[in-house]
């Protein structure tokens, strides 16, 4: 055929164009050649096209399209919208899907071995998509509202959103090539097995895992630090935090349904109240559990100095809470309205710093226990004295009345006759 090349949106918008025969020796087509031909059935791109435009069939009617076997790259936004297409054959020599490039077909498909690269919201709300485990980076949006089996072995990055709203049907391994992880890129994914880290890892970036539902999380004791907002906002009821975690960063796991956190490497009740191996962590940010509302327990471990603000803000069902003898400063409103907390074990000597509103709207008439012989420290400080029974015995602050005609004062037990 003397046909080398087909311009840009020769067809474009050609409604009533159902079929069409392209001639071999061809090597070229446009951008949106097709685009927006409704009724188009099906086309076989011939072997000697090497160049293909974005936008190919976007917003057409294809059914099947058949692709040169010397295509190395699905070009942008080449299926889009193509909502009537159910076959298409992607060559085994593929190497990248770029961006938009199946969004919105509804197609389902398995992506040949040699893919290494997919593009922003490439199969965003498609169909059923079979990944190659030589994937090493997915684009924001990549199968936002999309079907997959699990994740690639040797995926290092993952863009915002890449698996937002994202069903899959086998366990999901985070692998420990990975090396970055963008905001939001499980939100709300839903997955019938737990969330699954490979050792090795030892960073989870900020809101990685936002809006996640899951069951319970198991984090790998090579990870050092999780970072803010890293999983806020997820259905998660039970976390357990290694021992090599040094830092919780602000808001991690705020907003959260957990009614459990264990620290430690190994799972265990926080209802034992006690830590088998050495807690690294040190400080727990700004906000990490806060409006975690069916929290009932919370034992902070050894190791831990400071305790940021607003921590438990609003842990409305926590009842108990432990605080280590490590621990030097517990922030600004840290466990205000934490309304049904009933008792308090402090095993710190020195008084750790509160404020006015670090205990806002908690009882000042519920236990707290002291280690012994610090009772006269913790009534000398301003805010751990207006707890009325601290160390067992009400402090000197006050008279109450126990109960009929018997009162506190001054520390002793007054019987008025």
């Amino acid at each position: 055929s003397s046909v080398k090349n087909i311009n840009d949106e020769a067809f474009y918008g050609c409604s009533s164009l159902w079929e069409i025969t392209l001639p071999e020796g061809l090597t070229s087509l446009g951008c949106g050649v097709f685009q927006e031909c409704t009724s188009l059935y099906s086309v076989t791109i011939p072997n000697s096209v090497t160049n293909l435009g974005g936008c190919m069939f976007s917003g057409s009617g294809v059914n099947e399209v058949h692709l040169p076997d010397s295509l190395t790259e699905i070009p942008e936004s080449m299926f889009s919208n193509c909502k009537q297409l159910s076959s298409v054959n992607i060559p085994q020599q593929v190497t990248h899907i770029s961006d938009y490039a199946f969004c919105d077909s509804h197609i389902s498909l398995a992506l040949p071995p040699h893919v290494t690269s997919i593009g922003n919201s490439a199969f965003y709300n498609t169909g059923q998509i079979k990944l190659t485990n030589n994937i090493t980076s997915i684009g924001d949006y990549a199968f936002s509202y999309s079907s997959l089996d699990s994740l690639p072995n040797k995926l290092e990055h993952i863009g915002e959103y890449a698996f937002s709203r994202t069903s899959f049907s086998q366990p999901v391994i985070i692998p420990n090539t990975i090396k970055s992880i963008g905001k939001y890129a499980f939100e709300w994914a839903s997955m019938p097995y737990p969330l699954t880290f490979e050792p090795g890892i030892t960073t989870i970036p900020e809101y990685a895992f936002a809006g996640m539902y899951l069951d319970s999380l198991l984090i790998p004791n090579t990870v050092t630090q999780i970072g803010s907002n890293a999983f806020a906002g997820s259905w998660i009821n039970s976390v357990t935090i290694p021992s090599s975690v040094t830092t919780i960063g602000d808001n991690a796991f705020k907003g959260c349904s957990l009614t459990a956190i264990n620290f430690g490497d190994a799972p265990q009740s926080v209802m034992q109240r006690s830590v088998r191996t050495i807690n690294k962590l040190e400080k727990i940010g700004r906000g990490s559990f806060s409006n975690c509302t069916n929290l009932a327990e919370v034992v902070i471990p050894e190791g831990v100095t400071e305790i940021g603000e607003s921590s438990f803000y609003n842990c409305s069902s926590l009842k108990e809470l432990t605080l280590p003898s490590s621990v030097q400063l517990v922030g600004d409103s840290c466990f205000a309205l934490c309304s049904k907390l009933d008792s308090i074990s402090v095993k710190a000597t020195a008084p750790p710093t509160i404020s006015a509103n670090t205990f806002e709207s908690v009882s000042r008439s519920i236990p707290v226990s002291i280690p012994s012989g610090t009772l006269d420290d913790y009534r000398a400080n301003a805010y751990w004295s207006e707890f009325l029974a601290i160390g067992g015995l009400p402090t000197a602050l006050s008279q109450f009345e126990l109960i009929e005609g018997v009162y506190a004062q001054n520390g002793a037990i007054v019987i008025d006759n």
